[in-house]
């Protein structure tokens, strides 16, 4: 049943659930307004998502790890520029949704169920692919 949800490392999961909980209890509620050059919610969670989808390609090629700490910066670069966003402005956004802990929570929960849904797609795909006639 959960095959086709995006698999995200135990480690990953930790750091998440160690950072989603720092964030809420040392930042608190903030205002409602964002900010002028900050990044709506959609915005940050589709240049998350090609961010993610970018470091799952590098992490797929069978090269050292050396290499893929070359490479990834190449690859985050055109996630930023398919987003149609600077890493300046993503990283002042990603500071506001820090300060955010609802907010972020929302993102991550949209971020999560955009990428299962995409995995699902591809393995539907997929399967549809490989189905004989």
């Amino acid at each position: 049943m959960f095959r086709d949800q995006v698999k995200i490392p135990f480690g990953r999961k930790i750091v998440l659930f160690v950072l989603a909980g720092s964030i809420t209890l040392l930042t608190g509620c903030g205002g409602d307004e964002r900010p002028k050059g900050v990044l709506s919610e959609k915005q940050m969670v589709n240049v998350m998502t090609e961010l993610y989808l970018s470091e799952e390609k590098v992490n797929k090629l069978a090269i050292p790890y050396d290499s893929i700490k070359e490479l990834f910066p190449l690859f985050s670069e055109r996630a930023f520029r398919k987003a149609g966003v600077s890493d300046t402005v993503f990283r002042r956004s990603l500071d506001y949704y820090m300060s955010q802990p609802q907010k972020l929570e929302n993102i991550y929960t949209i971020l999560v169920d955009s990428l299962n849904l995409k995995a699902q797609r591809a393995s539907a795909h997929k399967n549809k692919d490989a189905a004989p006639e």
